[in-house]
C-alpha cells in the first residue's frame, strides 16, 4: 500500500512539473527592466520558469486557476524582508553622509518630496564617518524640519542594535 500511495504521489508531481501554468495570478518579478507584472506564469518539468505574461497564456498539460492570488515568484527561495523594505522607503537614507549639513539636507529634501508625513524617520547616520562626530540633536533636527516630528535612527555597524533619538 505505501508503494502504491508514493507511486501515485510522484506521478502527480510529474504531471504538476512538466509544462504547467498558473494563470489569474497577480504576479511581480524583478527583470533588468524593471519590476514586471504578469497575470500567467510558465514552468517546465525542472521546475525553472520559463515564461510570465498577461493575456491568456497558451494551454499547457497542467493549468492551475491562481484565484487572484498574489505570486511573487524568487521570494520563495530568497531572504527578503519585504516589510522593512516598504517601512525604508518611508524614511530617509543617511548612508554615506559625511557632515551635519549632509544629513539636514537629505533630511530638508525628504521633508519637502512627502509633506503629507506627519514624522520623519532617518536611518544610516555614523557619526564615526561624519563632522561632527557627534549624535545629531533636537536642535540640529529643528533647524532642519522644525514644522514636525523628526528622529534620526542610527544603525552602528560596529554595535549591532538601533538607537532612535526623538526631539
Amino acid at each position: 500500500m505505501r508503494f502504491a500511495t508514493m507511486f501515485v504521489l510522484l506521478a502527480c508531481t510529474m504531471c504538476v512539473g512538466a509544462d504547467t501554468v498558473v494563470y489569474d495570478v497577480r504576479g511581480y518579478t524583478q527583470t533588468t527592466s524593471g519590476l514586471t507584472r504578469f497575470n500567467w506564469l510558465r514552468w517546465e518539468e525542472t521546475g525553472r520558469i520559463i515564461a510570465t505574461g498577461t493575456g491568456t497564456p497558451a494551454p499547457a498539460r497542467t493549468m492551475i486557476d491562481g484565484d487572484q492570488h498574489v505570486m511573487l515568484p524568487g521570494l520563495i527561495d530568497a531572504h527578503g524582508h519585504v516589510g522593512n523594505y516598504g517601512r525604508m522607503l518611508r524614511e530617509v537614507d543617511l548612508t554615506g553622509t559625511r557632515s551635519l549639513v549632509q544629513a539636514q539636507n537629505r533630511i530638508r529634501a525628504f521633508a519637502l518630496a512627502h509633506p503629507g508625513q506627519e514624522t520623519i524617520i532617518a536611518r544610516g547616520w555614523n557619526q564615526e564617518h561624519c563632522l561632527p562626530a557627534r549624535f545629531p540633536s533636537a536642535a540640529d533636527l529643528d533647524q532642519t524640519v522644525a514644522e514636525r516630528p523628526a528622529a534620526t535612527q542610527v544603525l552602528e555597524t560596529r554595535i549591532a542594535g538601533r538607537v532612535v533619538f526623538r526631539r
